[in-house]
Order: structure tokens, then sequence, then C-alpha cells
């Protein structure tokens, strides 16, 4: 059957370019550093005001580096008159609220309320 080749070529061109197609909104969000749809920024930045001394959270990202193995970064505002050893907690007590969501590499910066940072929303 000489047209059996042809319709195999075609089937086999369709079901990759199915697959393709599938995994190409994966893979644009991976290049594209997005937010992986599991992980709610809102939610754990709400969460980092609830820590005592924190006034205020911006500039917060996560994203994934494989699909798998994800990264945050933040900014927290503390108030002028926090000392080393709460600063040290505030930042211990952040990464324990990341613990459960699978993120393996954590940034956690600490501002003052008076110092500028130009990444913060007047």
């Amino acid at each position: 059957i000489h047209i059996l080749d042809p319709i195999l070529s075609v089937l086999i061109t369709l079901y990759v370019l199915y697959n393709v197609i599938g995994n190409l909104r994966k893979t644009l969000d991976l290049f594209l550093q997005a937010s992986p749809p599991e992980i709610n920024i809102d939610n754990i930045e709400e969460q980092f005001l609830q820590i005592e001394r924190v006034k205020s959270v911006h500039h917060t990202h996560v994203w994934t580096l494989d699909g798998e193995h994800h990264v945050l970064s933040t900014h927290l505002v503390i108030d002028n008159t926090a000392s080393k050893t709460e600063i040290m907690d505030i930042k211990s007590r952040s990464k324990k609220i990341i613990e459960p969501m699978n993120i393996e590499h954590i940034t956690v910066e600490i501002e003052f309320e008076d110092e500028d940072c130009q990444m913060r929303e007047t």
C-alpha cells in the first residue's frame, strides 16, 4: 500500500505538533520567569506582614528555574529602631513561612522605613 507511508508521516507529524503546542506554554513561562501557578504571592506578602516589626513588603517575586526548583526574592520594610537580633529573627521567621512552599532559594532584603528603595511603590 503506497499511501500508507504519507498517512503515517502526517499522523506522526500531528502527534509531535500536538505535544509541542501542549508544552509550549510551560516552556514560555519558564523562559519568561513567570510565577509558578501554585504559589500565591499576595498570600506570602500577607504572611510577611504578620511578622512583628515588619511595616510593609514590596518587590516580591517568585519564579521557577526548571519547573520544580523555585526562587523567591522580597524586600521587607521594618521600623528604624530594630536591632540586629530582631532583624535576624525577622529573616528567620520569613524563611519559616516559605519552608512548606517548595522554594529552594530565598533572598530577603531588609530595609528601614527611612531608607530609600527605588523598587518601593510610593
